[in-house]
């Protein structure tokens, strides 16, 4: 759904109204070490005493108006790459696995497959890239024992002969 609209704008206003405050306090929690200034946006919005929101949100000014060394904006685009990368995760996790198993498998099977093409984008370092195969190869591996085999292993198969992020083997054993 995108939010282009009042009447949009209303309608993700009443979906949000019925997500429980646990499930909203994660997702505000999620975004805590968003780049982009989210971050101090979440860390203000966190905090009830406004001295201390004023002193978050006074250091992000600070960096405002410095701004940052190109070698800084480097390693913050790919640290700021695998942050993206794991709100991903976390979205899938949290937002797709809990109604849709086969979806998430879907969706976290093209994740996988993307490992190249994602790692590309973390410059020199992995920044933890790595750990996001990792964590995404688990949950694969925690829904191949809830989904029907016959959902799960042509995934097995197309994963086979790339990531093992697992450090072990692939697929079900037989």
């Amino acid at each position: 759904m995108a939010i282009t609209s009042v009447a949009e704008l209303e309608q993700a206003r009443a979906v949000l109204a019925g997500r429980t405050a646990t499930e909203l306090a994660d997702f505000i929690l999620s975004l805590v070490f968003a780049s982009d200034g989210i971050s101090e946006y979440v860390h203000a919005f966190v905090l009830a005493d406004s001295k201390a929101a004023a002193e978050v949100l006074s250091s992000e000014l600070g960096f405002l108006r410095n701004g940052e060394r190109d070698s800084d904006y480097r390693y913050r685009q790919g640290a700021g790459h695998v942050a993206r990368a794991d709100r991903w995760l976390n979205a899938v996790e949290r937002c797709v696995l809990p109604r849709d198993p086969q979806a998430a498998l879907q969706l976290l099977t093209a994740f996988m497959e993307s490992n190249e093409q994602i790692s590309e984008h973390c410059w020199d370092d992995d920044f933890g890239a790595s750990q996001l195969f990792v964590r995404a190869w688990t949950m694969v591996e925690n829904l191949a024992k809830i989904l029907p085999e016959e959902d799960v292993n042509p995934v097995f198969e197309r994963l086979r002969g790339g990531l093992d992020a697992s450090g072990g083997t692939l697929g079900r054993q037989a």
